[in-house]
């Protein structure tokens, strides 16, 4: 039998709340989105106010219009019993002097004319000039309002007492209508002396005739078969062959906007010469989508006297003179913007269509333009400028990697380079090499992300480019706390710093080892083999370099060699590196981290080199080699870490090198599953029967370091050094011995000395 459950009033207001709770969040969320549609409802009416602004007022007129047609006659009939003679005469009257009022507006929108015409008549060129002064939209309101006027004028004839009403009618949207022909008049003659309006008319203009043309030929050649993608379009090419004159009015207004940017920036309007070469580069898109494909290529083999283009090289040309004007004004401002207009000039020559596997021969042709306006900045020392410039070269050499073959972009990439080498010079150029490693580095990203085409030729290239950066960086003089080297040379070689490019390859690998997509997966692994092949020889010449400058940027070189490593043996590893791709990253993992063993081994460089943790970067990379199961790495380190030790480990290096690395190989030998403790006695064996082995003397101390050692092995909580944290960590007991061993192996004779005991 069903009961009422009994609800106690502490129950009753949870309840009572949460209902309340809820009905608040409902209604806190019904007026946001009411709020959201409201405005955006009043934005997007208030945008097609503006767009429509025209044909709302001429509604509005017509409106107006018809409400005086409907109530007229009521007005006629209202006004009857007022009229006589001497009101009619006052009426009369009236309407003259409101005509002659007037036709004194109508003056002064002549003066608005006149007052065009001079403005424009010392700073536009005579074609220009022409088509301002005789605007016709201007002389059609002096003109309607002239003709209102007169009009106004002519309706004081009217006698008849029975038109009074319709008098006045007139007479007052007369007024009305010379008055609002007088404001269009003044904004128009303001918009007729602005340079950002004067663009604007003849943009349009160019542009709607582009259009009208493109249209044209679409109708006609509508109806013919399109040919493959391979082709030219030769319908379209004889109709624009047959007009050889079409693309006159559109070079012209080019020059006219370059024109306005020229003197832009003689005034030091920024905003004005923007505009205007915005303007040229969409002239030149609306022109590229006109031509359609029309273009030729150049071809290697054969000069086609076709590929040339009139207006692409006018562009070019005009856009050369502007840069040198600006160049001789010193004014950087107006440099950039001639960089980035040239810039977004090979962005939209980069869309031409010339068919499968032909050269982007316009983009090519702007970009070196792009590199002889760069290269005048250096010259005139504007440093500024300049690094701006190897920006803009960065950015043009990712869309030539984007949108054409790899190759284009060498030359880009060349150029940087020797912008980069230009900061070897002097010390204020400095900052050029900075924005050089920059951009390689991230075009060096880039061309792990290409799809189409090789790119052997283009990392050839970027590693040259590299290389000599970083020697001729190593050429000037290094400071001796805040390594100049180091900083210049950070966004390519640093290991430290998160925008470098271990640190982006870092991601780069992270994501090929979890990426799903087979092909992506293969592709970048592919890449990954064709860009660390022979970067040994790269490596190997910065490293000797650099320690024979006894630059701190050898720490970085040599960190880098052991983290790009890594990096190789990680993708080698990853799911969808095919088998060709990994044995070609391990090949080249091993031969870049062999570029170590170059190492000199006096006892400048050995003590120099044992101050940048040489022998931690080694050990931990023969660490990781066992981690990835890569037996040929391991191998490597060991015998490194065993040549360093009897050849560097001979002479006072302060740093006690014999001892610390034979205590890193007895800790290699420990770790992992296979035991390498007799490799280690014999390899040592081998290497002390030498001739050029330390002497009985550095052994001696070095043998009574390493019994220290295993006395004295034990875990601390905040061992820095990892060697000792392997070496606490394995079993104690042959822990000491292979240590002993060791030890016995150097110096026999010092096996009953006392050992001091640390007990810290």
């Amino acid at each position: 039998m069903w009961g009422w459950t009994e609800i106690t009033p502490a129950a009753a207001r949870a309840v009572s709340s949460a209902a309340l709770r809820r009905l608040s969040n409902r209604c806190r969320d019904m007026n946001t989105w009411l709020g959201t549609r409201l405005n955006n409802l009043y934005f997007r009416s208030l945008l097609w106010s503006r767009r429509n602004a025209a044909i709302i007022e001429i509604l509005a007129w017509l409106l107006l219009a018809a409400i005086t047609a409907v109530s007229l006659p009521h007005f006629q009939r209202w006004l009857a019993p007022n009229i006589d003679k001497h009101f009619l005469d006052s009426l009369q009257t009236l309407a003259l002097t409101i005509s002659g009022a007037m036709i004194g507006a109508t003056a002064i929108a002549a003066s608005f004319v006149l007052f065009a015409m001079q403005v424009n008549v010392e700073r536009l060129p005579h074609g220009l000039f022409h088509r301002f002064s005789s605007d016709p939209q201007l002389l059609s309101t002096f003109g309607a309002s002239f003709i209102v006027a007169i009009g106004g004028t002519a309706l004081s004839l009217i006698s008849d007492e029975r038109y009074a009403a319709l008098l006045i009618t007139l007479e007052v949207a007369s007024a009305a209508i010379v008055l609002r022909l007088l404001l269009l008049a003044y904004r128009r003659s303001f918009e007729l002396v602005n340079p950002a309006e004067q663009l604007q008319i003849i943009y349009r203009v160019a542009d709607r005739q582009l259009r009208r043309i493109n249209n044209h030929i679409d109708r006609v050649t509508s109806s013919v078969e399109d040919t493959s993608k391979e082709m030219i379009d030769e319908p379209r090419r004889e109709i624009l062959y047959a007009n050889p004159g079409w693309d006159r009015l559109l070079r012209d207004t080019i020059k006219h906007s370059i024109a306005y940017a020229r003197r832009g920036g003689e005034h030091g309007d920024l905003e004005i010469s923007g505009t205007a070469l915005s303007f040229v580069i969409a002239l030149n898109a609306r022109y590229v989508q006109t031509k359609g494909r029309t273009f030729f290529a150049n071809n290697i083999l054969i000069q086609n006297p076709l590929v040339t283009d009139g207006t692409i090289n006018s562009t070019l040309e005009d856009l050369r003179r502007l840069s040198e004007t600006a160049l001789v004004r010193r004014d950087e401002p107006q440099l950039e913007q001639v960089f980035a207009t040239f810039a977004g000039l090979i962005k939209v020559y980069l869309q031409i269509d010339y068919g499968l596997g032909q050269s982007k021969s316009h983009a090519l042709l702007a970009a070196g333009y792009l590199k002889r306006s760069i290269d005048a900045t250096v010259t005139e020392d504007l440093i500024d400028t300049t690094m701006n410039g190897i920006r803009t070269l960065g950015k043009v050499g990712l869309m030539l990697l984007e949108n054409g073959d790899p190759d284009e972009s060498t030359d880009c990439i060349s150029q940087i380079g020797m912008l980069g080498m230009v900061g070897a010079v002097s010390e204020k150029h400095r900052p050029l090499t900075l924005a050089a490693m920059e951009e390689l580095r991230d075009l060096t990203i880039a061309l792990f992300r290409v799809e189409d085409g090789d790119i052997k030729f283009a990392v050839r290239q970027l590693r040259d480019s590299i290389t000599a950066v970083a020697i001729a960086s190593l050429e000037t003089r290094d400071m001796p706390l805040s390594s100049s080297h180091s900083f210049y040379l950070s966004p390519y070689f640093s290991s430290t710093s998160y925008t470098s490019l271990r640190h982006l390859l870092t991601h780069l690998v992270n994501t090929l080892v979890r990426i799903e997509h087979v092909e992506a997966g293969e592709r970048i692994a592919d890449h990954l083999a064709v860009w660390s092949e022979e970067i040994y020889a790269q490596q190997k010449k910065l490293v000797l370099a650099s320690i024979e400058k006894q630059s701190q940027f050898s720490f970085d070189v040599i960190h880098w060699v052991t983290g790009i490593t890594e990096l190789l043996i990680a993708a080698s590893r990853a799911p969808h590196t095919r088998k060709f791709a990994r044995n070609k990253l391990e090949k080249n993992a091993l031969w870049l981290f062999r570029t170590l063993s170059w190492i000199p081994s006096d006892q400048d460089t050995a003590r120099f080199v044992e101050n940048l943790s040489y022998r931690s970067e080694v050990f931990e990379m023969a660490l990781k080699a066992r981690r990835f199961d890569w037996p040929e790495g391991f191998d490597a380190a060991w015998n490194l870490a065993m040549k360093w030790a009897l050849s560097a480990g001979k002479f006072h290096t302060g740093w006690g090198t014999l001892e610390r690395w034979l205590s890193a190989l007895c800790a290699l030998s420990l770790w992992g599953e296979i035991d390498q403790s007799r490799r280690l006695k014999d390899d040592l064996v081998d290497q002390i029967s030498k001739p050029d082995a330390p002497d009985q003397k550095m052994r001696d101390q070095a043998a009574r370091g390493l019994r220290e050692l295993a006395l004295n092995i034990r875990q601390h909580d905040y061992e820095m050094d990892l060697v000792k944290r392997i070496l606490a960590s394995n079993d104690r007991r042959k822990t000491r011995k292979i240590l002993r061993d060791v030890a016995y192996i150097l110096s026999p004779a010092t096996v009953y000395e006392p050992v001091q005991i640390n007990w810290f």
